[in-house]
């Protein structure tokens, strides 16, 4: 694993913006037992924040599927977007992305057009590795 400094990639720094924004974070217990653990899991918007990208973007790299899929989904909200749930990812799931859109030449001033780079395959490999389904 490559280990990268925050200078290297200013969004996966502790006081980046999607890891502090209360908004863009959805906690859910993992367990009712004494001492609960919570986990926190992380919106649309925390994900293109962490890419520097646009929600809109990210919804549209779901659908093309360039991206997988949020593989959580919080409890219905009612009188909201038809009642629906929204897609969370888990933390680390966020930095896998990011890693690899960063080791694909995907972020920055200059990125590297989605079309001619291999980000696609190589983080379904990537997510495939970890276990998660796509």
């Amino acid at each position: 694993m490559t280990y990268l400094d925050e200078d290297e990639l200013p969004n996966l720094a502790p006081e980046a913006p999607w890891r502090t924004d209360k908004r863009l974070q959805r906690a859910a217990v993992k367990s009712a037992k004494p001492g609960e653990v919570v986990e926190t899991y992380y919106t649309i918007g925390a994900l293109a924040s962490a890419l520097g990208k646009e929600p809109v973007t990210i919804r549209r790299w779901i659908r093309l599927k360039v991206i997988p899929e949020a593989p959580y989904i919080t409890p219905p909200i009612i009188g909201t977007r038809g009642d629906a749930g929204l897609r969370v990812w888990k933390e680390e799931q966020i930095v896998l992305i990011v890693l690899v859109a960063h080791e694909c030449g995907l972020l920055g001033r200059r990125p590297q057009s989605l079309d001619k780079s291999n980000f696609e395959s190589v983080l379904k490999q990537r997510w495939q590795e970890h276990g998660w389904p796509l």
